[in-house]
């Protein structure tokens, strides 16, 4: 008797059921991605709901296709192109993890015109996952195969190595692959693939791109290095001529949690949540759970779905192992193999245990400090400038600390639109907003001092980043 074969969309739901249901080690923002696909496959229905999941569609040349299964059948003709697998020349087989982010980017569609209902899709996944494999793959797809006249696909990266780090493999399996070459005339260069017959390309950008382009397809890589969301920004206002295009990102975390990519991702985060409204991103996001132990096992399966497959559990452990056994490790071993964002690559404090020491009960004044001293962080143009207030208490026999803070930056730096955007300081309520191009610390700064500050900068007004400190910010005790 034949046992009938699962199509692609259909291992794509139970995958997610699985995950759902607690039977694949998932943390909340993969459960989250997965759930919002199972809710939607209920809402097709409605009239409300302008999207259907792998409908049948026809292609310009009259060839009846299911974009779920289209997508996956296509990833798996392409090879491996480094390590053991692709020394015996094995074609990819997906992983039900893939199989469930490919089958999600290209099944829904809008049902009115049935082009794509995705324009922007997260992947936030650890190193060695076959991210940059996923990357290529999708890559070579939208340039040959989605249809789409005169494609541009762009790999963007801030140097021109990590550019290469998707589209190399993308030109590898193009090579290895004569029959993909052959059927869409590919023309396989050293610094792009292109389609004479349609006037498509796909090639590796540093930077932005020229102001010319109109990529169909951008693929963001490692978004955590980006300094600025420029090169984010100009390939999507690019896509303005587009009528299905895609921005891919493609990231693992990092230690800048200023930067852009920490902001996209909360903003993703948002809308798994529910809290934001967008049904035209997708993402999906592995790591540990905030209340996890890193040191675990646990922690390594939800953050790694690749975990025994493309990277080496016994590599991951013995990783873990070294970064429990040396603090200066810690935080590398997080952003790389647990998808966790952490505020230093090498901090000397441990930020967490410090967030975690907070009482909001606390305030500075009238609390009988036994001393308190000022620090200063002082900057002289754009930068943040910071008082800290450092007091302490004997209770007990033991020292106590207390830390209050308080944070100010020019109102024209922070508008200006090449400006990162500033990080979340804790603050409570919404900042003052004063004018002016320098900083200077409030007339309170030395309401602790009998010495009076002397002023670092001129007497234009300053912008707080928040109201005068009343509450305590961390509290801790002397080891």
């Amino acid at each position: 008797m034949e046992i009938p074969v699962a199509s692609f969309a259909e291992i794509a739901t139970d995958y997610a059921t699985e995950v759902v249901e607690g039977k694949i080690v998932a943390c909340k923002w993969h459960r989250l991605a997965c759930e919002r696909h199972l809710n939607d496959l209920k809402r097709p229905e409605s009239k409300s709901f302008p999207f259907a999941w792998n409908p049948e569609l026809t292609d310009i040349e009259g060839r009846v296709y299911r974009p779920a299964e289209r997508v996956c059948k296509f990833a798996e003709l392409m090879p491996h192109i480094k390590g053991d697998w692709a020394s015996r020349g094995q074609l990819i087989k997906l992983e039900r993890w893939q199989i469930f982010i490919l089958a999600s980017v290209f099944g829904w569609v809008i049902k009115a015109t049935g082009k794509r209902r995705f324009r922007v899709a997260d992947v936030i996944v650890p190193r060695k996952n076959a991210k940059s494999t996923l990357a290529a793959v999708i890559g070579n797809y939208m340039l040959a195969v989605d249809g789409e006249f005169g494609a541009e696909v762009y790999s963007g990266a801030t140097s021109q190595d990590q550019a290469m780090e998707v589209f190399r493999p993308a030109l590898l399996m193009a090579r290895a692959t004569p029959r993909f070459v052959q059927n869409y005339g590919i023309s396989v260069n050293v610094s792009n693939l292109s389609i004479a017959a349609n006037n498509s390309k796909f090639e590796p950008v540093i930077g932005r791109p020229g102001d010319g382009a109109s990529p169909s397809c951008a693929i963001v890589d490692e978004y955590h290095e980006h300094k600025t969301s420029e090169l984010y920004d100009t390939m999507q206002t690019g896509m303005g001529a587009r009528s299905q295009p895609l921005i891919l990102v493609i990231t693992t975390a990092g230690s800048d949690i200023s930067g852009p990519c920490f902001m996209h991702q909360v903003e993703l985060q948002k809308i798994l949540e529910g809290v934001i409204e967008n049904n035209q991103r997708f993402g999906i996001i592995f790591t540990a759970d905030e209340d996890d132990d890193w040191t675990s096992e646990t922690a390594l399966l939800k953050a790694n779905p690749n975990y025994g497959v493309s990277i080496d559990a016994e590599f991951l452990r013995l990783q873990q192992r070294d970064a429990i056994s040396d603090p200066r490790k810690q935080n590398v071993f997080k952003t790389k193999h647990l998808n966790i964002w952490v505020a230093a690559a090498s901090p000397w404090l441990n930020l967490s245990n410090l967030q975690r020491a907070g009482n909001s009960a606390l305030s500075i004044g009238g609390s009988g400090w036994d001393g308190c001293v000022v620090g200063l962080d002082l900057a002289s143009k754009q930068d943040i400038a910071s008082a800290v207030w450092l007091c302490w208490k004997t209770k007990d026999g033991a020292r106590h600390y207390y830390a209050f803070s308080r944070n100010y930056a020019p109102e024209a730096a922070i508008e200006k639109e090449e400006k990162r955007p500033l990080p979340d300081l804790g603050q409570r309520g919404p900042p003052d907003r004063h004018p002016g191009q320098h900083d200077r610390p409030a007339a309170d700064t030395g309401r602790h001092h009998r010495k009076r500050q002397r002023r670092p900068y001129p007497r234009s007004r300053q912008r707080p980043l928040g109201r005068p400190p009343a509450r305590c910010q961390f509290a801790g005790r002397r080891p």
